[in-house]
């Protein structure tokens, strides 16, 4: 079948950014089949410079509408496409040149569902987001070239490498339309919703660790601006909407994938928590919605975990913690739910994480007097590695030296802290306490010494389990501290 590429571009006041949007699009060394512009009301000459490129190249149309917001322009854009692939590209972004024949090539092998690439991340002038510029770069989660079915994909890469942006990707328009996948009308975070359904209702996708896609990072940009109770709201009817997704198809693909749809549920509520928290500093009197709309997404969390996390005692800890964390925010909240049921959960999560963390720590050897055992890190993580030890096992007894990848000379909990270049053959043990940098302080300690036993923590787990202790420890004594 031949492939005819469709883009969709919506457009509103970006004069600024405009012609180097569509100079990507014009000057590609194969050439998009159609490129659909929706002016979204523009008030600026943005019209007028799509104008001007309709006039010029015979296959970009355009469609003016009233100002409706992205999504609007995208579905607008989705209706109008004849390609039977579909792009999207932000007009204040822009393309490689080799986009389409990189895209078609692949394409050429089988006509999959989406084509999954990468991203250059561009700072606009005077830009003061500050994000890491290899964001988008997900080459090292050695999927490269994979074929494989949506969910498997959304599975290599979440949490950490799981990009929600609708515009990293090719789709194929038959699934589009056959699930009736549209961008949610009037809200901010659309591409989370777009994307994630897309994904899990996907046969056949691939991912390639090419970046073809130009992000710009710019002041003004709804990535870049400030936190309101409007964006609030709307990560919650996002959030609503995603999990009745997750509902409506739980019985085709949960089976499989239960822990890891159940991880994403939990994500996504903790993340609101944390929003919620944050609005909750600069209040909107004017506005009270965002608070209700958030008692709903409790009294709807509670359902969902109730009906999903039947099982949760076979689960790691690092989901345990996820857990634990929201129901203790909502055995807190002053809201209309069962507290008893919420804590009769709470309760035996406990019990199931004391299981879990005392098979980890007692191979730590911290209370052998005769040891010298060294602890990798003088973060958060190491303070809740050693109070849940000092919780659980017992007060700390070897000779325990501290070790940092830059301080030397310097003292850490009354204890000496070593730079690690100073590691020797006296340490019996070397305990590695960071999630984010495991492996690099693991290749710095074999880089002076590859005898020295090393003990990690995270070569079968996604996520931190020391730094957020203080919950864990608050809810040990539940069972004398709750009345």
């Amino acid at each position: 079948m031949k492939t005819v590429i469709s883009i969709v571009v919506p457009v509103y006041n970006v004069e600024k950014y405009l012609e180097q949007c569509l100079e990507s699009i014009v000057k590609q060394t194969v050439p998009f089949d159609e490129v659909i512009l929706v002016n979204d009301g523009s008030t600026d000459n943005s019209q007028k410079i799509c104008e001007r490129y309709v006039s010029k190249y015979g296959f970009f149309k355009l469609i003016n509408q009233e100002n409706k917001g992205p999504s609007a322009a995208r579905n607008e854009g989705i209706e109008y496409a004849v390609g039977n692939y579909i792009m999207f590209v932000d007009a204040d972004d822009y393309l490689r040149l080799d986009t389409v024949r990189i895209l078609k090539e692949h394409l050429l092998e089988l006509q999959y569902d989406a084509i999954f690439f990468d991203a250059d991340i561009v700072f606009a002038d005077n830009c003061s987001y500050v994000i890491n510029e290899n964001e988008y770069d997900r080459k090292d989660i050695q999927i490269n070239n994979k074929i494989m079915k949506g969910i498997e994909y959304f599975d290599k890469c979440y949490p950490k490498n799981y990009v929600a942006s609708a515009c990293m990707a090719i789709y194929k328009r038959q699934l589009i339309e056959k699930e009736k996948i549209r961008f949610p009308e009037g809200m901010f975070y659309e591409d989370t919703y777009f994307s994630f359904v897309f994904t899990i209702k996907a046969e056949c996708v691939k991912y390639i660790s090419e970046r073809l896609y130009q992000r710009r990072y710019r002041n003004e940009s709804t990535m870049t601006s400030m936190y309101s109770p409007k964006k609030f709201k709307d990560h919650v009817k996002i959030g609503l909407l995603l999990w009745d997704e997750i509902v409506k198809n739980q019985e085709v693909w949960l089976s499989n994938y239960k822990e890891l749809i159940v991880n994403f549920i939990n994500d996504y509520f903790s993340m609101l928590i944390d929003k919620f928290q944050l609005c909750k500093k600069y209040e909107d009197r004017s506005d009270k919605e965002w608070m209700c709309c958030f008692r709903n997404i409790e009294e709807r969390y509670l359902l969902i975990a109730n009906k999903l996390c039947s099982k949760y005692e076979s689960w790691d800890i690092v989901l345990l913690n996820k857990i634990l964390h929201n129901l203790h925010f909502l055995y807190l909240q002053e809201i209309n739910i069962d507290k008893e049921y919420i804590y009769g959960i709470i309760l035996k999560i406990v019990e199931k994480q004391k299981i879990i963390y005392l098979d980890m720590l007692k191979g730590l050897s911290l209370n052998e007097k005769s040891l010298t055992v060294g602890i990798y890190g003088t973060g958060n993580h190491t303070e809740g590695l050693l109070a849940i030890f000092e919780k659980l096992i017992g007060k700390v007894a070897c000779n325990l030296v501290f070790i940092d990848s830059s301080l030397d000379n310097e003292r850490y909990r009354c204890r000496k802290i070593i730079n690690y270049k100073k590691i020797n053959r006296d340490f019996d043990l070397i305990i590695i306490s960071s999630f984010l940098y495991e492996q690099e302080m693991i290749n710095n300690v074999r880089s002076i010494d590859s005898r020295i036993p090393i003990y990690r923590f995270y070569e079968n787990l996604k996520g931190d389990i020391f730094s957020d202790y203080k919950i864990f420890l608050e809810c040990c004594g539940y069972e004398t501290d709750i009345e």
